[in-house]
């Protein structure tokens, strides 16, 4: 019998710790997830847009220096938010060479999933 309550009483303790803090820390995670993707698309973003806009070179850059430093994450995490940049712009520099019209529908596909991003941040913050 004490055995079982021992248990009983593990297993209490774990759903417990499952509660609150658990969420909090999966609320966590879901944002930094959430902000390296972003990050990756204003990579993405950097290139396609110079390519057409030429006015624009040095706009997406800025914009992930300034979320850099509105977010001021962990060294971890911001190390992460660059190289999510990098990788996006290299793989938009691999898969346009020039402005054409998928050039444009890319920058178009990648502005619309920003805008989708930066509104659940947004989302997120506000509600806490």
């Amino acid at each position: 019998m004490f055995v079982r309550s021992v248990i009983a009483a593990i297993g209490l303790m774990f759903i417990a710790s499952q509660s609150p803090a658990s969420a909090d820390y999966a609320a966590y995670k879901a944002r930094q997830e959430t902000l390296v993707r972003l990050a990756g698309l204003l990579g993405q973003t950097h290139h396609v847009r110079s390519l057409c806009v030429a006015e624009e070179n040095e706009v997406w850059r800025r914009r992930m220096a300034k979320l850099l430093d509105l977010e001021d994450p962990p060294q971890k995490q911001r190390n992460a938010m660059v190289q999510a940049f990098n990788d996006g712009f290299y793989k938009a520099r691999r898969a346009h060479a020039a402005c054409t019209e998928d050039t444009r529908k890319a920058a178009a596909r990648l502005g619309a999933e920003g805008r989708t991003l930066s509104n659940r941040l947004k989302a997120d913050v506000q509600s806490n």
